[in-house]
């Protein structure tokens, strides 16, 4: 078998063509990068590693660890993996946030499907009011068996023993998976990530139940590490379920740079046809959060001015770019940095 020496050359020779060409999405070069983070994150599941899944905003994390979880089957020794669902409200004092994570760990129920995925804002809302209308503020509700956490230490000490005992269990979970950790106090999700690591030495002798942590950060204890990447073209196409697109939808596909909520949205909604009053109604809610972002990004004049110049043209990678892929409206791959989204190019210039 011969060596073709002049293969890289032509694959070099094609990306140089049609990287960044109009109307072609650099992903497209890449005919399922989503479903090979399906299974990369499958592989590190099942050789029972922990896994930081780095996801910015919109990427519809919540669907995709859906799917991973059902690919995942109950088998003789393991049953489904556990969703543990936490938010922390900014009025919790650092012993309430150690309470809250050791009772949904320790006296974990069910939650609503993955799929299932309420607006953010909109569950923080109803809990804001629960508690401003309640009638019955003052009475006396049961307390909880919890044990007592007088320091980080402590809490390490705790979490560590969970981990251990869930080892233990005749039937434990694929995996445990966490969502939206970015809204984690960093010292607790330190905590957290230690104390599994310290429980390593005992579960290596049972069952490992790895974490998946999923969120807009980076770094941190556990070395693994993937982004969860946006749609290709295909994958889009095969989450609207549509065979022949119409060019309309063709062109939201590419306004839309393959963000996953923005794919989902026309989806759920069956718009295979779009103009546009259509996406101004199914992503206007998109567009408001985007402006949001773009009002926080303004108050630091680098960013905002780095933003301009991608709304224009692809540019080469810089320290800065970090910052703007974790908030979701920048894309970095392979030194070159650009716009997640033509409609984020549109915002910035409107």
């Amino acid at each position: 078998m011969q060596f073709n020496s002049s293969a890289p050359i032509q694959i070099r020779a094609h990306k140089n063509t049609y990287w960044g060409d109009p109307g072609v999405l650099p992903q497209d070069l890449m005919d399922s990068q989503r479903s090979t983070i399906e299974r990369q994150v499958r592989i590190h599941v099942t050789r029972e590693q922990s896994l930081l899944l780095q996801t910015p905003r919109w990427s519809g994390v919540r669907s995709f660890l859906a799917t991973i979880d059902r690919q995942l089957k109950p088998t003789p020794e393991r049953t489904k993996c556990r969703w543990i669902p936490l938010h922390f409200s900014g009025r919790d004092s650092e012993w309430e946030s150690w309470q809250k994570v050791l009772q949904s760990f320790r006296f974990w129920e069910p939650p609503p499907p993955l799929d299932d995925d309420p607006d953010w804002e909109e569950i923080l809302q109803q809990e804001e009011d629960s508690k401003v209308f309640s009638l019955t503020e003052l009475e006396q509700k049961p307390v909880p068996p919890l044990r007592v956490i007088t320091g980080r230490r402590a809490f390490r000490w705790s979490l560590r023993e969970f981990f251990e005992e869930l080892s233990s269990d005749p039937k434990p979970p694929h995996a445990l998976l966490l969502t939206r950790v970015e809204r984690w106090p960093l010292a607790m999700l330190e905590d957290l990530q230690q104390a599994w690591l310290d429980s390593l030495s005992v579960q290596r002798a049972n069952k490992v139940v790895p974490l998946i942590l999923a969120g807009a950060i980076s770094g941190g204890l556990i070395s693994n590490a993937l982004w969860l990447r946006d749609y290709t073209f295909g994958e889009a196409l095969k989450r609207i379920s549509v065979e022949k697109p119409s060019e309309k939808l063709k062109k939201a596909i590419w306004l839309s740079g393959g963000i996953p909520d923005l794919i989902h949205t026309l989806a759920d909604r069956a718009v295979l046809d779009p103009d546009e009053e259509s996406l101004r109604q199914v992503w206007g809610h998109f567009m408001k959060e985007i402006r949001v972002v773009l009002n926080l990004i303004s108050a630091q004049q680098e960013l905002q001015d780095r933003l301009f110049q991608l709304s224009y043209s692809d540019l080469p990678t810089i320290a800065d770019d970090l910052a703007l892929k974790e908030v979701g409206l920048v894309r970095a791959n392979h030194g070159t940095s650009m716009l997640r989204a033509p409609l984020i190019g549109r915002l910035i210039r409107s």
